[in-house]
């Protein structure tokens, strides 16, 4: 089965925005995965233009203005091309306007065997749940879990203090496209503000921003992330989260979030939507 992807792309070029981008802090918002998804298209195309055949290593976004449920436009600035590491920045507008930025870093792989360096958590990595993709309805994209009651059934999500865990479906970026590991892993990177700051009250922080590195890009049909770090005063959480697929741990990612009247969360497809 072919899932909904979050926009369409218009004979102009521009990205169109689709029932699964629309965001649970509003009608006329955009999801922030879907905003993540549209810069990452966009730096890993230009990488891949440049063809230094190097590697993601970072992604970084900042989220400013609330993008809206209309067509945007993207733009990439190479700020350096190296045989070893490739730098840019790019910015998505609506209407002539900057909405929310990226910057991004390409590096070159090896063939180093390792080393022997503290291997940091690997048993921070939850066993993974028993899934087909197959028998997943479209606007079902994610199985919670936490510490005290392991994963959950499809779609229940845990509204209490405990560390939490997700296993998610990637969406693809754009309809027709098959989106790749790093496109994959910066849309669902977003969602390490649920796992880090839902709590009995529902999502009472948005966030501003999110910073993923990878060692290496997840590969297979789900992402996972689980919270792994919190601190939270004056209305401001920084935390982060461990992110993994079926082989193991593949990057981190953290994020700033800011105090908001609470919302509970509501898989997209499941949102009413009309253009």
């Amino acid at each position: 089965m072919t899932r909904s992807a979050l926009f369409a792309l218009t004979d102009s070029g521009t990205l169109r925005p689709l029932a699964r981008a629309v965001s649970g802090w509003g009608a006329d918002h955009m999801r922030g995965m879907a905003v993540a998804g549209a810069l990452a298209r966009a730096v890993e195309s230009k990488a891949t233009e440049l063809g230094e055949n190097l590697v993601p290593g970072r992604f970084t976004l900042d989220l400013f203005r609330p993008v809206r449920m209309t067509d945007l436009s993207t733009e990439v600035t190479v700020v350096r091309n190296g045989r070893r590491l490739c730098l840019l920045d790019a910015l998505l507008l609506q209407n002539g306007e900057v909405m929310a930025r990226a910057s991004a870093s390409f590096v070159a792989p090896s063939d180093s065997s390792g080393s022997s360096a503290w291997p940091g958590t690997p048993d921070l990595i939850p066993k993974l749940p028993r899934v087909d993709l197959a028998s997943l309805p479209d606007e079902s994209e994610r199985i919670y879990g936490t510490d005290s009651r392991g994963w959950m059934p499809l779609d229940e999500v845990p509204y209490d203090a405990d560390r939490k865990w997700v296993w998610m479906v990637p969406a693809p970026v754009v309809e027709g496209e098959v989106p790749t590991g790093f496109q994959a892993a910066a849309s669902c990177a977003d969602v390490v503000s649920v796992v880090a700051n839902l709590d009995e009250h529902g999502l009472g922080f948005i966030n501003t921003d999110l910073t993923m590195t990878l060692a290496r890009q997840p590969v297979g049909a789900f992402i996972g992330l689980v919270a792994n770090s919190r601190t939270e005063a004056a209305g401001v959480s920084a935390a982060s989260a461990a992110m993994f697929d079926a082989e193991g741990a593949c990057g981190l990612v953290s994020a700033t979030s800011l105090s908001a009247a609470p919302i509970m969360l509501t898989p997209p497809m499941k949102l009413r939507y009309e253009r």
